[in-house]
């Protein structure tokens, strides 16, 4: 019996054998599936990190797209409102030019209107100096009609009454 012993001991150390042998294989399988599950696991996470670095990536491509539209906006905003008031200057200097022309032809008319009353009013003198002067020459002419006449008549009695002292005279000698 002792080998019978024997053997049944040496077969529960070949058992106890191939079940340690078995643990280790299965311990060792599960090492490696924990290392496979680790390697998995961190290839995940690095993926997600590429896809969150990616969409990070994305995110701030869009915005640095939609900063230079706003910038782009607001360039066209300042250079329409550049453009407004400079259109708005123009127009104010148009109208002010109109403005400007519109006194100087109200100031050429108000002097042509001067003008025009100037020269009426120096016609109207010259017109009444001429009649005053009309009136002077006639008056001036019938006083000399009068006196020539007068001088005349006188001449005519002195020359008559010379006549007749001549004749009395004559008539005497």
């Amino acid at each position: 019996m002792s080998d019978k012993k024997e053997k049944e001991e040496e077969q529960k150390l070949k058992e106890e054998e191939h079940k340690l042998l078995y643990e280790k294989r299965k311990l060792k399988e599960t090492e490696q599936k924990l290392k496979a599950l680790d390697v998995q696991r961190i290839k995940e996470r690095n993926a997600q990190i590429l896809t969150e670095r990616e969409e990070h990536k994305a995110k701030e491509k869009e915005l640095r797209l939609k900063e230079q539209e706003e910038k782009t906006k607001e360039r066209e905003h300042r250079s329409k409102e550049q453009q407004l008031k400079l259109e708005e200057e123009e127009r104010q200097l148009r109208e002010e030019e109109i403005k400007l022309k519109e006194a100087e032809q109200q100031r050429d008319l108000e002097a042509k209107i001067t003008e025009e009353k100037r020269i009426k009013e120096e016609e109207e003198r010259l017109k009444q100096w001429e009649l005053k002067f009309d009136e002077e020459q006639k008056i001036r002419e019938e006083d000399l009609i009068k006196k020539f006449y007068k001088n005349n008549r006188e001449n005519t009695i002195n020359i008559s009454a010379q006549d007749k002292k001549n004749d009395d005279e004559e008539e005497k000698n």
